[in-house]
């Protein structure tokens, strides 16, 4: 049965790390290294936490906050309103007053509530039905053509390609994209 537990904030495991790059002669390279090296720990999704946060000093008066979070609990939506929170006890902290947040309106548990009541509807059944049917049988491996052989066992280790896409682009995309019913993700 599946259900939710709330840790106490000691049981949670969560400690902001804590990293001094004052006396290095290569401060941004450490930052890169650190973040590097933390951006490819795998997250323990049994016993979380599945997120990590850490405080980089460079100087008396320059840090980084950095802060690496598992897809499964936050996509780009939840990323800005996380930014937006963060950057709201920031700014309290500076000016030595209380944060600014939005009430909530519901919690994430309301919203669990309201899609479990719906798995009990005719509509449901009819989405279900219909993937049930589409994805029976033998599903085909996607063989797609490559450069690359591809390894006899099968590892998950991907790479990034980097590029950059103008506004015009960016705006030419997102609109034929939304005019079709999608989003740029």
């Amino acid at each position: 049965e599946v259900r939710q537990y709330v840790l106490d904030l000691d049981d949670l495991g969560f400690v902001i790390g804590y990293e001094d790059y004052r006396l290095e002669d290569n401060k941004e390279d450490k930052v890169k290294s650190y973040i590097g090296s933390d951006s490819v720990k795998v997250f323990d999704l049994s016993a979380g936490p599945l997120i990590r946060a850490s405080l980089l000093q460079l100087s008396d008066d320059h840090y980084i906050f950095y802060y690496n979070i598992h897809h499964i609990i936050g996509d780009g939506w939840s990323m800005n309103i996380l930014s937006r929170d963060v950057f709201s006890y920031y700014d309290a902290y500076k000016l030595d007053t209380e944060p600014d947040l939005p009430l909530l309106r519901i919690q994430y548990k309301d919203y669990a509530s309201w899609q479990l009541g719906q798995l009990e509807s005719d509509l449901y059944d009819s989405h279900r039905r219909y993937w049930l049917e589409e994805l029976s049988g033998d599903l085909p491996v996607l063989d797609l053509p490559s450069l690359k052989i591809r390894p006899l066992v099968k590892t998950h280790r991907g790479r990034r390609l980097r590029s950059y896409l103008g506004k015009d682009v960016t705006g030419s995309l997102r609109s034929f994209s939304q005019d079709k019913g999608g989003t740029l993700f």
